[in-house]
């Protein structure tokens, strides 16, 4: 009794001098041993509060210290003072804290497995403990226990000492849980980070974009879990998204998804892979932009010549191009035939009307003309059509005044101006003026005028009214028959 005593002198003495606590704990282990001992169970408690007081509650106490000091090897002493403190006391507090000692000594300085039944009854006071989630999430992890490893991470970001550098690669060992969780586990933790990132807490998102975010995309995207990706993203903003290095994942999501111009747009931000390229030059070419397509397969294929899925890209879409060019051809004659011809009124008789016409320059130029505007409008192409028959209709006006021997004609304006010189509006008066054309014909002309300057891109984008389509081809192509029928 006298020994332990005299120990307990020489180690208040010894923890008194050891100013620069060099010595660690092991002199207050040393000294609640004596005190339990001697029966001195207020005071012994009394110590292992210091030992807890002098501590932060994410530090391991048992890392280090001098195992040899003074000839003594200190694990055993460790695990008996716990032991003995055990057995002495009843109150949760404090067994809590010698269990959670006792896990933290197993774990890391026995390198022997602790009780787990240990490590979550002290779990329920030292939640806070950083050492502890570690050893917890390892422990969860070997035990196949995905969700559970997840929870005690999520509280290891909570009491993490290292909130401000959570770099990756101090925390990159801790994604175990995301790669070999089984999908129902997957699916789970998903369900959880969702609920965590609901909470708006920029801390979280900015740790989980940072390591978290990319083990979790590219496992949804192994999986073709297509809806998940573009949901979990969502709750990221785009910088987020960028660092997290997801963007390709989450832009092929889209396309997938059918969400054609969010892909497009994601795509545009990601750097100029082969893999990127491709994948554009597939959205334009599912938008039937087949030039833009081909322009990007061939991008594709200049960052990665042995492409196989990019030359075919390439080939696909150049056949594809050659075929609608066959089809805009054949489109054109499709229906290309007399019975067309006759059935919109080019016939001989209407040919034949045009002989009567006394200047054979006329004759020529206007059986010319006509037959081009038979084969426009039967093609559908409707703006030759229209600009065709504006001209028709002028030379027509034209010869119907020069039969009359005007050569000059009084305008509004009281000019006298030539009848070579006038233009449709001016030769459309005159033939009103000397009742060359009926009221009904003056006003149908006077509607088409207009078109025949459809030939200067300008004024069909200033005048967006004047559309080249059927309707209006139609209508121009029967004034001009009337036209030459009333001769």
């Amino acid at each position: 009794m006298n020994d332990f005593h005299n120990a307990i002198n020489i180690l208040e003495i010894i923890i008194t001098d050891d100013i620069q606590h060099s010595l660690e704990y092991m002199p207050y282990f040393l000294l609640t041993i004596c005190y339990l001992k001697i029966n001195e169970k207020d005071k012994a408690f009394k110590v292992f509060d210091l030992i807890e007081s002098k501590i932060y509650s994410y530090e391991c106490i048992f890392i280090f210290y001098p195992i040899y000091a003074i000839g003594i090897e200190y694990h055993s002493y460790i695990t008996l003072t716990l032991e003995l403190l055990e057995e002495v006391t009843q109150d949760k507090q404090i067994l809590s804290r010698i269990k959670l000692y006792q896990v933290l000594h197993f774990f890391y300085n026995l390198k022997k497995q602790f009780k787990i039944k240990d490590a979550k009854y002290a779990w329920k006071t030292y939640f806070n403990n950083f050492a502890l989630c570690e050893i917890l999430i390892d422990y969860s992890e070997k035990k196949e226990k995905y969700v559970d490893a997840y929870n005690y991470f999520i509280t290891w970001l909570e009491v993490s000492p290292y909130k401000q550098d959570m770099s990756e690669e101090y925390m990159g060992y801790q994604w175990n849980f995301i790669e070999n969780a089984t999908i129902d586990e997957f699916n789970r933790i998903i369900t959880l980070m969702k609920e965590k990132l609901d909470e708006n807490d920029y801390y979280y998102r900015i740790i989980f974009s940072k390591n978290i975010l990319q083990s979790i995309i590219e496992r949804l995207f192994k999986e073709k879990q297509y809806n998940l990706i573009v949901d979990v993203s969502s709750l990221y903003k785009m910088e987020q998204l960028e660092n997290a290095n997801i963007l390709f994942e989450l832009a092929y999501s889209h396309s997938e998804l059918n969400n054609i111009d969010k892909a497009e747009q994601l795509y545009q931000n990601i750097d100029s892979t082969s893999a990127t390229l491709n994948n554009l030059g597939v959205i334009y070419e599912n938008k039937n932009e087949l030039e833009k397509a081909k322009e990007y397969f061939k991008k594709a294929l200049s960052k990665e010549p042995e492409s196989k899925l990019c030359k075919r890209n390439l080939e696909r879409v150049n056949n594809r191009i050659q075929e609608d060019w066959k089809a805009t051809i054949e489109n054109i004659t499709l229906d290309f035939d007399m019975y067309s011809l006759e059935k919109i009124g080019y016939t001989k008789e209407l040919v034949d009307k045009l002989k009567n016409i006394t200047n054979g320059a006329f004759v020529d130029m206007l059986e010319r003309d006509l037959k081009e505007n038979a084969v426009s409008l039967c093609s559908k192409c409707y703006k030759s059509s229209l600009i065709m028959s504006g001209s028709i209709i002028e030379t027509l006006l034209f010869n119907k005044i020069h039969n009359l021997k005007i050569e000059n004609y009084q305008m509004e304006n009281d000019r006298n101006k030539k009848i070579d010189r006038m233009n449709l509006n001016e030769l459309l008066y005159v033939a009103q003026k000397e009742e060359i054309i009926s009221m009904q014909l003056y006003h149908f002309s006077h509607g088409i005028r207009d078109f025949r300057n459809l030939v200067h891109p300008g004024v069909e984008i200033r005048k967006q009214a004047l559309k080249a389509d059927e309707e209006n081809a139609d209508l121009a192509w029967k004034i001009v028959k009337k036209i030459i029928l009333e001769d």
